[in-house]
């Protein structure tokens, strides 16, 4: 997965399950791996527990997602099987809350404006 738009995006959890719950062992093993903008990654295991003849969605949290630009899903091989269905991606993808510095920055180009038009109409 990959952000197409510009910025950033943190991946704070996820749910997974096995996609054939009757093939396998008890559990299998799921990396996933954050990538940033300066190509830096983050990694977490999962471990996904297999339940036969029902396929149940485990929630992970994930801890140190931040600030990232794609995502990938690996899995080791539960057996045979080497398929698993996630849902409920969590992602913040907020702005960015503009520093003071570029507030302050912003209302004095709106106040010059207002000064300059003032300046305009008194002529």
């Amino acid at each position: 997965m990959t952000k197409t738009s510009p910025g950033v995006f943190d991946l704070l959890g996820i749910d997974v399950a096995a996609l054939i719950s009757n093939m396998g062992g008890p559990s299998f093993n799921m990396t996933v791996v954050g990538t940033r903008p300066d190509l830096t990654m983050v990694n977490q295991m999962l471990t996904v527990f297999n339940n036969p003849g029902n396929p149940l969605l485990q929630t992970f949290s994930l801890a140190g997602f931040t600030g990232l630009s794609s995502v990938t899903l690996t899995q080791g091989t539960l057996g045979n099987q080497n398929a698993f269905q996630f849902t409920n991606l969590v992602v913040d993808d907020t702005a960015p809350i503009p520093e003071p510095a570029s507030m302050l920055l912003v209302a004095s180009g709106i106040g010059a404006l207002g000064l300059r038009r003032r300046r305009r109409r008194a002529d």
